[in-house]
């Protein structure tokens, strides 16, 4: 479904991805894990086009989106869900899920997808009239999925979904990331439990330094003796 071939990025005159090489099947959930600034957000920015690559190629379902434009990548059927939700404060949930159906496609099924997702997000059903800035940290993640989820897309990306909640909001956000898959959505995500993130992917990457370090399936990843040494702090498991 997508792949990553040898991408390169720079931001000026700073590269950050060097030779990137990922891959998402269909229907797959897939983790990318790193330390802080190692562009795993910048990954996910030249997947959408907001960091076009100076080097290296991108392809979605066999066509070259490697420099297309941001709307034409949602309208192929990928849609990115920003870290810290990024939500229209002083409006309410169902005007903020309603945006993510901004282009023609999604817009024409939007009644229906509103529908499908009031099933999903029961804070869409209890809370649609709500002001978005008077839920709490966990609803929001929930709404800005929702609003992702409104374009109707084949590749649902997540940046950091579960910073800064609560261990119990986490667990439902990964209930709702097996939901949604179930519903043969692919899903790409980055975070930083390296337990949880693994534990919920069938395959995984370690980008550190804007590289390429360890990949394989996701309970691979889990007994990967760098893994669990450098990540998991198991010293026994050093090779």
């Amino acid at each position: 479904m997508l792949e990553m071939r040898r991408v390169c990025v720079r931001y000026g005159a700073t590269q950050v991805l060097w030779d990137i090489d990922l891959s998402v099947g269909e229907g797959e959930v897939v983790a990318v894990m790193g330390p802080n600034g190692s562009g795993k957000s910048t990954i996910f920015k030249a997947v959408m086009g907001l960091a076009p690559p100076f080097a290296g190629a991108i392809s979605f379902r066999g066509e070259d989106i490697t420099r297309l434009p941001v709307e034409r990548h949602v309208a192929r059927g990928i849609a990115l869900v920003l870290e810290r939700r990024r939500l229209f404060p002083t409006m309410t949930v169902r005007e903020n899920v309603l945006m993510g159906a901004f282009h023609a496609q999604a817009a024409k099924a939007a009644d229906e997808t509103l529908r499908w997702l009031q099933g999903l997000f029961p804070v869409l059903r209890e809370r649609g009239g709500q002001i978005a800035e008077s839920l709490s940290g966990g609803e929001q993640q929930m709404v800005a999925i929702a609003r992702g989820l409104m374009s109707r897309p084949r590749l649902l990306i997540l940046d950091e979904p579960f910073l800064g909640l609560a261990p119990k909001m986490v667990a439902q956000v990964v209930d709702l990331i097996r939901a949604v898959n179930a519903e043969g959505i692919a899903v790409l995500f980055n975070e930083q439990n390296v337990r949880t993130s693994f534990s919920i992917a069938d395959r995984g990457y370690v980008i550190e330094s804007g590289r390429n370090v360890v990949d394989g399936t996701g309970l691979g990843m889990l007994e990967h003796p760098d893994i669990r040494r450098v990540y998991l702090g198991e010293q026994g498991a050093a090779p």
